[in-house]
């Protein structure tokens, strides 16, 4: 049987350290190609896209979202925006890439797993998920954590409390 290669359209959100997420994607270029920039500094927008040769940019988050031809968010925006870009992602039918931490909190995590529930038509992966970031240290820090994000919060008894 013949395995046909599906290359993603991704488009990065926030150009800082959005930077090295373009690197990773261009060192996987038989599986991702980059097909949009945004990032509200206009100037680092345009410094970026042009390193790289991304033409499609834009300074509007809502505007992204609204492109049929990109398949994949990567939030690499501050931290306080995650959960509420999250959300919006999904609810756009977008799958997600989000840098850590993918939250501050338990009840933010449980807001992000019941959009991506709700999310209608989405892609799973074999795992069942949209969101391609782990939860593994996005919440606590190795030395203070008792297991896995993902245990502690499929183990914690009324989860959003």
């Amino acid at each position: 049987m013949a395995v046909t290669s599906r290359i993603w359209t991704v488009a990065v959100v926030g150009c800082g350290i959005g930077r090295a997420h373009i690197e990773g994607y261009r060192s996987h270029s038989d599986k991702f190609r980059v097909a949009a920039l945004c990032d509200v500094d206009e100037r680092r927008l345009e410094a970026i896209g042009d390193e790289f040769r991304i033409a499609r940019r834009t300074q509007s988050f809502d505007e992204l979202l609204r492109m049929e031809n990109v398949e994949i968010i990567d939030i690499c925006t501050p931290p306080a925006l995650h959960v509420s870009q999250i959300i919006a992602a999904l609810a756009a039918g977008k799958d997600v890439v989000c840098e850590k931490p993918l939250s501050g909190s338990l009840a933010d995590v449980d807001q992000v797993m019941l959009a991506e529930q709700e999310a209608a038509g989405r892609v799973r992966r074999p795992n069942g998920s949209s969101i391609w970031a782990s939860l593994e240290n996005r919440i606590w820090s190795p030395s203070k954590r008792p297991g896995s994000a993902r245990q502690n919060i499929t183990r914690r008894p009324g989860a959003g409390d």
